[in-house]
């Protein structure tokens, strides 16, 4: 199988995905050992609807500064504290100023 595209997406959508397949699969066939296990992952830590992530995900992509996979890894933690947020933000030399960051942090604990 070849990969056509590629797109970060929240635990939330994961969620949303997975349960349409499980749905459509013929003959009500289960899903696949690797699928359920992602389902249930999701199911477990998704902290957010799809509508949530969707509405936080605009906010997050309003303040300019952030890729679409730092959005994505804040929603699905939802870091109450900066140091957090600093440390999803930092990975690949990234840093962020500091009002930047308080900015994301009062966003996302609007959705915890």
């Amino acid at each position: 199988m070849q990969a056509i595209s590629e797109k970060p997406v929240t635990l939330a959508e994961v969620t949303e995905l997975l349960k349409k397949r499980q749905k459509e699969q013929r003959d009500g066939a289960p899903l696949s050992y690797e699928q359920q296990n992602t389902l249930d992952y999701a199911e477990k830590f998704a902290h957010v609807s799809v509508k949530d992530a969707a509405a936080l995900r605009k906010k997050l992509e309003a303040l300019g500064v952030l890729n679409e996979k730092q959005i994505v890894k804040l929603i699905d933690v939802l870091p109450s504290k900066e140091e957090d947020a600093k440390t999803i933000l930092f990975q690949g030399g990234f840093s962020v100023e500091a009002e930047q960051l308080k900015q994301v942090v009062v966003l996302c604990k609007e959705y915890r």
